[in-house]
């Protein structure tokens, strides 16, 4: 028991950092390597290097030659500290508290967790749990329902007609574009899901009759189906419809609870599909080859896809809904509104580099090109394909349940693009609300989020700055280990024992001790420049001074190049040529 103690008082447990998004929420929140002081930004999956046989390939390997990481650091803290200053300057008279509380946590993991959102509500089953019993204290007390069927049965029931129209109208939207291959009889799920309205009708004509009216307003055409017919739900009526016995409050109520409660278990349920496809899109892009297994891994995504699709569209619903319980004022519902571009995954920092190291040079090459149609007399294009900003006149599906899967994902199913739909890591991410937000209301709820986006800034920053502290540290110590080295081989050819051997042997292996010290030496004096010397862009040759170049050894010919003019290509680890290293300012020395 004590080895235990001591074990859970020295070692801090921790996932890393790529395979931590497969984990819950609770997993990421308790053992998340970008809250534990000291860790910088060690990702700890430098054990699996090995274990794929990619360890002297892998591009975080090649990261480390010269000063790159280092640079790169240096370069991130700033960008990181400008922007946490500026968060910091808003909320000033709160960070006293957020920063004693990150403190307290840290020493102390028993508590309260500020990098937690406090859930505030009731799940769907908690919800309905609720309902029955208060039917059961009402039939206790002698209050007899007008129906076989209490109130909150019918309520339950009309929202899982609802959940079931969202199932089949997925699967015929995905029939439609052709983006699954699974087997599903839309004629017979079509003809239950008609029977289940027939009912549902009977029951509406005792709880709440304005519904029918209103049916029977729409003229609805034979040919609607059963997906598309709107069952009309207290939500739904206009405060004339549920006056005079068209709808009782009572009903109304039941519906905002469930309501709310579909927001709070559709948003998990969102998160954990997002959770899923980001590992399924990196085993397809990674791991299938072929048609075999591609389409394989193909048929596993779309069917994620489907599940992404119907937990979303039943946020929208809900949401929608409870817009409409609140008077039509969405800045009265605790849940935020459900746009395409918040459907997103979380991705690894490294993939957030390169795609910055692209978009720098797209538009490098870009402005390149409208600098030479200026010169040759010519308007450059107004619009170079950037997506446009979303307006707040523009129309958006998110206000109801979208008609279409390409409605939701915008301009296509997700499957078909293995980068769409995924935002940035932790440690450079501008992240989604759909990750931040557990069901909060009012003034309360907008302070915890601040809090927690505080907090998790501050974070963004210790750990930016302990991995620029790390390695000026790990700089330090290698022109000292690389002297070690030296002085231990000047140790052993001083301790050859002449006499013990013959003058051949004695003489090499004198030689082979001095050889080795002089390597360390030079290697010792070329780490102390790249340390200390000016950092050149991309293809600048660099002139060594002479007695450095004389000391390793190295070509003192004025002509030591290879005669080839690089391709302004892009290579896979996102270099910058010369001439965009000198606009847009980046060094690149990996």
């Amino acid at each position: 028991m004590l080895r235990l103690s001591l074990v859970l008082a020295l070692i801090r447990f921790v996932v890393p950092k790529l395979h931590i998004h497969g984990h819950t929420l609770t997993c990421q929140l308790l053992y998340s390597l970008n809250w534990v002081p000291g860790s910088g930004q060690t990702d700890g999956e430098g054990i699996e290097w090995p274990w794929s046989m990619i360890g002297g390939v892998a591009a975080s390997t090649r990261k480390t030659i010269g000063f790159a990481r280092l640079d790169s650091a240096v370069n991130e803290l700033a960008r990181q500290q400008e922007a946490f200053s500026q968060f910091t300057l808003q909320q000033a008279d709160r960070v006293p508290q957020w920063k004693a509380m990150v403190e307290e946590f840290e020493a102390d993991g028993s508590k309260q967790n500020p990098y937690q959102a406090t859930v505030k509500g009731a799940t769907e089953a908690q919800v309905r749990e609720i309902l029955d019993r208060q039917d059961e204290e009402q039939q206790a007390a002698g209050i007899q329902p007008i129906h076989d069927i209490s109130p909150s049965a019918f309520v339950v029931e009309l929202l899982d007609i609802e959940q079931e129209q969202r199932r089949v109208s997925a699967y015929a939207e995905l029939k439609k574009s052709n983006s699954t291959t699974l087997s599903f009889n839309l004629r017979n799920s079509r003809q239950t899901l008609n029977k289940r309205i027939e009912h549902l009708r009977t029951l509406q004509a005792t709880y709440t009759p304005a519904s029918l009216q209103r049916l029977a307003q729409l003229r609805l055409p034979q040919s609607t189906v059963a997906e598309k017919v709107p069952l009309l739900p207290p939500s739904a009526l206009t405060p004339a419809q549920r006056e005079n016995g068209g709808c009782g409050p009572a009903l109304f109520e039941m519906e905002r609870l469930l309501r709310d409660a579909q927001c709070r278990s559709a948003l998990v349920s969102l998160r954990n599909q997002l959770h899923i496809k980001y590992r399924l899109l990196l085993y397809k892009r990674t791991q299938s080859r072929h048609q075999k297994t591609n389409t394989r891994s193909r048929t596993l995504v779309t069917r994620n896809e489907y599940k992404i699709l119907l937990h979303s569209w039943k946020y929208q619903a809900a949401w929608a809904s409870l817009v409409a319980i609140a008077g039509g004022k969405a800045a009265d519902v605790p849940w935020p509104q459900l746009h395409k571009d918040d459907i997103c995954c979380l991705e690894d920092s490294d993939e957030l580099a390169k795609r910055e190291a692209r978009e720098k040079r797209a538009q490098f090459r870009q402005q390149e090109q409208d600098r030479a149609l200026q010169k040759a007399g010519l308007t450059p294009l107004v619009s170079h394909g950037r997506p446009a900003e979303r307006s707040d006149d523009e129309s958006d599906s998110s206000e109801g349940e979208p008609a279409t899967l390409l409605e939701t994902f915008g301009g296509g199913s997700t499957v078909g693009n293995h980068d769409q739909g995924v935002q940035h890591g932790e440690a450079r991410r501008s992240v989604s609300w759909i990750w931040t937000t557990a069901g909060r209301t009012e003034t309360d709820g907008e302070l915890e989020e601040g809090q927690i986006e505080w907090v998790k800034a501050w974070a963004r920053v210790r750990r930016w700055s302990e991995e620029v502290d790390i390695l000026k540290e790990e700089w330090r110590r290698l022109a000292v280990s690389l002297a070690y080295e030296q002085k231990e081989w000047e140790k052993r050819a001083q301790g050859i024992e002449v006499s013990s051997m013959s003058v051949e042997d004695d003489e090499g292996l004198i030689a082979y001790a001095v050889k080795q010290a002089d390597i360390f030496k030079n290697l010792q004096i070329r780490a102390e420049l790249i340390c200390s010397e000016v950092k050149l862009s991309k293809g600048v040759r660099r002139h060594w001074p002479a007695q450095f170049r004389t000391e390793v050894g190295m070509d003192l010919s004025p002509d030591d190049g290879d005669g080839i003019i690089e391709d302004d290509v892009d290579d896979e680890d996102g270099n910058f040529s010369e001439g965009e290293m000198l606009l847009t300012g980046e060094d690149n020395y990996s």
